[in-house]
């Protein structure tokens, strides 16, 4: 019950999880919201059958969002790029 949303604030955590398909279209936006995030660990496990973990490469979308020059650093330190661009001074 957080984040100051009404929807949120109506409902218990047990009602979003179990809502079915004739539940109110905001509580299943919600319930989307609250479960879909999780998927990203069945979908990282079917990676690791095809690629070492450490070919891959796990970055927060927030941080891409609050701090893209640094993560854009990361992910070209990963890379193992050599030419790099500056984007620091890029996105300044």
């Amino acid at each position: 019950r957080a984040h100051d949303d009404p929807v949120a604030q109506k409902y218990t955590f047990h009602d979003v999880i179990t809502a079915g398909r004739d539940a109110p279209i905001k509580l299943r936006v919600l319930q989307s919201r609250c479960l879909v995030p999780g998927l990203y660990a069945t979908h990282l496990q079917r990676w690791l059958t095809h690629y070492h973990p450490s070919q891959i490469l796990v970055l927060d979308g927030q941080m891409l969002r609050t701090e893209p020059a640094s993560v854009m650093d990361k992910i070209q330190k990963f890379l193992g790029l050599t030419n790099t661009l500056n984007y620091h001074k890029i996105l300044a």
